[in-house]
């Protein structure tokens, strides 16, 4: 994975002295993130402005959805390499980690350059040229829970690992969700739900915005309590989900989700057969969750 736009480890003017007396090169292609003018500005950024009469090397940004990919090919003997770019940056990084690539080429086949310019530590990839690095990310936000007992506010922690190149990640979330009152007779009680969820996403992405669909398993705590004793008991459940975000760094997103707790839990029952009556309320099998919030890192 790029460490992001700071990996470029050299000057302009290092990579410059190092290309001496290369052609240029001509980038071309149709994508949208990274757009290939972009692509040409962050390598005249890194590699300054060429004054030789040399052909240009022709390098070509192709691919779509997840998978966008980097063609270069040098004029003078047709030789070519090709890789993968990674998909978990922005699309400004993406074209600077597209224009390190390309310089460190151009200085290769260079018969003129005596070292290999030194550039950060460029991404392990397969024998296909998909990157097989991880990478994460984390974040946090604030929700809004609501059940048929009530909404309550709570806050969510979370975090992604994914592979660059792939539309497929894992993440975790620590959440919580503030207390709720049931009244019913002979009193009341307040509970309240927090604990950890894991789940697998899908990642579509644009220039500007990604989606996401997510989905499964949480294992929460759920603490109630009334005048006379304070429980708690563990209780699983499913959720699923759609998240939605900008690509910069870093992401704001929005999310709403649903969750189904399948294990009937009477809330008075709990504290003694002295509590349970007739028709006294179950904690609500669907819960939905709406939340907003922001996330760092490549893996978000």
């Amino acid at each position: 994975m790029w460490a992001g736009a700071a990996a470029v480890a050299m000057t302009s003017g290092m990579f410059s002295g190092l290309l001496g007396g290369g052609g240029a090169i001509d980038v071309r292609g149709e994508t949208v993130c990274p757009r290939p003018a972009d692509v040409a500005d962050a390598l005249d950024r890194i590699m300054g402005a060429r004054s030789d009469d040399a052909p240009p090397n022709v390098a070509v940004v192709f691919g779509g959805g997840a998978t966008i990919r980097l063609r270069f090919q040098r004029t003078a003997d047709g030789s070519t390499e090709e890789r993968a770019l990674p998909v978990g940056l922005s699309c400004a990084e993406r074209a600077t980690s597209a224009a390190v690539i390309l310089a460190a080429w151009e200085a290769r086949f260079d018969s003129t350059a005596g070292t290999p310019p030194v550039i950060a530590r460029l991404p392990r990839l397969d024998e296909t040229g998909d990157v097989t690095e991880l990478a994460m990310g984390g974040g946090g936000g604030v929700l809004l829970s609501v059940t048929s007992l009530g909404a309550a506010a709570g806050f969510v922690a979370d975090f992604a690992l994914t592979r660059p190149g792939s539309p497929v990640g894992v993440s975790g979330s620590l959440f919580l969700v503030d207390s709720r009152l049931v009244t019913q007779t002979p009193g009341s009680v307040v509970w309240r739900r927090f604990g950890f969820a894991t789940d697998a996403r899908w990642r579509l992405t644009s220039e500007w915005l990604w989606i996401e669909g997510r989905g499964g398993l949480a294992l929460t705590a759920i603490h109630a309590a009334n005048l006379y004793a304070d429980v708690y008991w563990l209780d699983a459940g499913v959720m699923t989900g759609i998240r939605a975000g900008l690509t910069t760094r870093p992401s704001l997103w929005i999310q709403a989700s649903g969750a189904y707790w399948p294990r009937p839990v009477a809330l008075f029952g709990r504290f003694g057969t002295g509590f349970v009556v007739a028709d006294a309320p179950t904690l609500p099998h669907f819960e939905l969750l709406v939340a907003m919030g922001v996330a760092f890192g490549r893996g978000r």
